[in-house]
């Protein structure tokens, strides 16, 4: 039977870059729009980001910058028509707040200046693994995505002083299209996420003044505007910032000193791929984290940054496994390996159990056991001496449950049994076990080559 529904018959809008080129791209047009044609237009502008809607493009066009360009012009209608009956809105921010009030109830948070840390979604999944995995990955992506956009925005305010030095640069106008791009088309997140991270963005700009207009990735590279920061460079400064949250706990105070110790991963980076000098890659980290400390010190980015986060934790579409971007597994790491239950890695096990020794624990038959590590490491293997009496044979197999992942082995005959289960090297802060068919599950991790087996991830946090 012949698919003959309206995706048979869709075709998109091509734009020949070749035809474009024959209109006058230095001329100013003065072309007057109502706020709501200009926002109609803006919408429409998130397509040409798309280069499969293009022909003839050439391989080095921006084109991201230059629809941003077209996106600030369309944003600015305030200075083609302004008079006290119809005020037109001046900057994007109040243009998406019109866009999305219908969607936000009662509002947008308050954000109180002491205290941003109200007024914010809960980010508590308990003691469940799965939860706490997501929770982790979407702290993990929104890192990640707030130290890219802030290296985006200083880019693109260095190419807008950079084409007319004599203006001011927009970084509110900027800050906001910058948001725009990082939430377009993506419904999980609630209306007032970009909003804020929008705002906080542009409004942390004007607080560091001139010193976005200093700020080089290269610092023997001449030329305007400085060069863009690689996106394994800016990554590695976003995987410092969910470490800091991982370990230190979701709290504002966290969020604002996390670029305080230095990065050795980002060090590192500097040496081999811009200059393998040791004294210019530490302060390189130590401007780069100036800077980045001065943004994330900004309440609405914050609150952008957790509101967005815990839409993308608890949205079933949304990835379950840690982003490896900041949790592959250090290269030529030493196993560690935990040999009691009381291992002061191990922040808490649930639920309560009987403690026979430190390394031998028992629990009621086929309970769920979760463990929660201070951090997060790649998961080895749970090695393990399944106690059971000379003329028991239950339980008889034990499972290990990481994310969506499950891992097991069973265990056959009478009495003690090793339980030997691989798990992938996998990285995670929590994870589960139970040993099915009662009548109870006793495991003992401290006899001969048994234990809890883990390497670490690579540290962004050098706070020694």
């Amino acid at each position: 039977m012949t698919n003959k529904g309206r995706g048979t018959r869709w075709k998109a809008v091509i734009l020949d870059y070749e035809t474009l080129q024959s209109y006058d791209d230095e001329t100013d047009c003065t072309i007057c729009l109502t706020p709501r044609q200009a926002a109609a237009l803006i919408g429409w502008t998130r397509g040409m980001n798309w280069k499969t809607r293009w022909l003839n493009l050439p391989a080095d066009f921006d084109l991201q910058l230059w629809v941003d360009d077209i996106e600030g012009r369309l944003i600015d209608v305030c200075n083609c028509n302004s008079t006290a009956l119809n005020q037109c809105i001046c900057d994007l921010t109040a243009l998406i707040q019109q866009q999305v009030a219908i969607q936000i109830a009662p509002g947008l948070p308050v954000i109180p200046p002491e205290n941003p840390s109200e007024n914010l979604p809960p980010l508590a999944p308990g003691t469940d693994p799965e939860a706490l995995q997501a929770l982790d990955a979407a702290l993990c992506e929104m890192a990640k995505i707030t130290v890219e956009n802030i290296f985006e925005l200083i880019y693109r305010g260095q190419v807008q002083k950079c084409n007319a030095p004599s203006e001011g640069v927009n970084f509110v106008a900027i800050g906001n299209t910058v948001a725009g791009a990082l939430f377009a088309g993506a419904a999980i997140f609630p209306p007032s996420a970009p909003i804020l991270f929008g705002a906080g963005l542009g409004a942390a700009a004007l607080s560091v003044g001139a010193n976005i207009f200093d700020y080089n990735a290269d610092p023997d590279r001449a030329g305007c505007p400085a060069e863009r920061v690689a996106v394994q460079y800016a990554r590695n400064y976003g995987c410092q910032l969910f470490q800091a949250l991982v370990e230190g706990g979701i709290e504002f105070s966290v969020f604002q000193d996390a670029f305080a110790c230095p990065n050795p991963v980002a060090i590192e980076w500097f040496r081999a791929n811009i200059e393998d000098d040791e004294t210019k890659a530490q302060n390189a980290d130590i401007e780069v984290r100036a800077l980045l400390s001065s943004f994330i010190r900004n309440g609405d980015i914050y609150q952008g940054f957790i509101e967005a986060a815990s839409a993308l934790a608890a949205s079933p579409y949304a990835p379950v496994q840690l982003c490896t971007d900041c949790t592959e597994c250090e290269p030529g790491a030493g196993t560690i390996e935990i040999t009691q239950w009381d291992d002061p890695r191990i922040i808490y096990i649930t639920p309560a159990t009987i403690e026979h020794s430190s390394s031998d624990w028992e629990w009621d038959a086929e309970t769920e056991v979760t463990i929660t590590f201070d951090k997060v490491y790649c998961q080895q293997a749970f090695d393990a001496l399944l106690k059971r009496s000379a003329v028991a044979t239950q339980p008889n197999k034990v499972t290990v449950n990481l994310g969506n992942s499950s891992y097991e082995d069973s265990a056959g005959g009478f009495g003690s049994a090793d339980i030997t289960i691989a798990l992938d090297a996998t990285p995670t802060k929590t994870y589960s076990f139970v040993a099915n068919a009662g009548p109870k599950q006793r495991l003992d991790i401290g006899t001969v080559d048994k234990s809890l087996k883990m390497t670490p991830v690579p540290d962004y946090n050098d706070c020694s």
